[in-house]
């Protein structure tokens, strides 16, 4: 059996230290307010492009610097920063988020409800079959389109600081889909509606947290 190095128990004892510390104060936070500094003793992620957030090199950077959707709080309840309201209807199979017009990306600019669609509409184009994804209404016709992101699936409809999810039926606790990483929040600019890539080397952030530097060894 191999022997666990001493660096590699200290580097993972700091990692579970920092996300302790983001999970007690993420929800504390009000408004768009984010705490100035941290400091990741590890390697440093590879992409900050959401689609890549599944990687255990990308989380923890994805969790704390960029909003999703809906949240799960310490009482394990679905909340979400970015939205005013939510809600699911099982009669009529219909996710219903509306936008809180308030909030910011680091940048200055607006977090508007066309940022939140691109989340689900990117994850919708490179993984069709995702839980919930799979089941909004004219996915299929809207994936055979040259361009997809330029538009939305006749199920995706924006009005305003509102939208609406059509679903093909009932799907059992959808919304807790959209609390995964993959959905993290960055400007539509940053995607380049062609390719579907991330344009933006470092898309500025919608959360908690802002990256203050980058080098070799980590961040801060």
């Amino acid at each position: 059996m191999k022997r666990i190095r001493k660096s590699s128990i200290i580097a993972l004892f700091i990692g579970v230290c920092i996300v302790a510390v983001w999970y007690f104060f993420r929800f504390d936070l009000g408004g768009n307010e984010k705490m100035e500094i941290i400091y990741f003793d590890f390697e440093p992620p590879k992409s900050f492009d959401p689609l890549e957030a599944d990687r255990a090199i990308n989380l923890q950077a994805a969790r704390m610097m960029y909003l999703t959707p809906i949240e799960i709080s310490v009482n394990n309840r679905l909340v979400s920063s970015i939205l005013k309201s939510f809600e699911y209807s099982k009669d009529q199979a219909v996710i219903k988020w509306v936008i809180n017009p308030d909030l910011r990306f680091e940048d200055g600019s607006k977090i508007t409800s066309e940022d939140v669609v691109m989340s689900v509409k990117r994850m919708a184009l490179n993984r069709p079959m995702f839980p919930v994804l799979r089941e909004i209404v004219g996915l299929t016709d809207w994936l055979k389109e040259a361009f997809p992101l330029k538009s939305n699936p006749s199920g995706i409809m924006v009005s305003g600081d509102t939208i609406t999810i059509k679903l093909n039926k009932d799907v059992p606790n959808p919304l807790f889909r959209f609390c995964l990483e993959l959905f993290s929040i960055i400007p539509s600019k940053c995607i380049n509606l062609e390719s579907g890539k991330m344009v933006c080397d470092m898309p500025p952030e919608s959360g908690y947290y802002k990256l203050v530097s980058r080098g070799q060894k980590g961040l801060e």
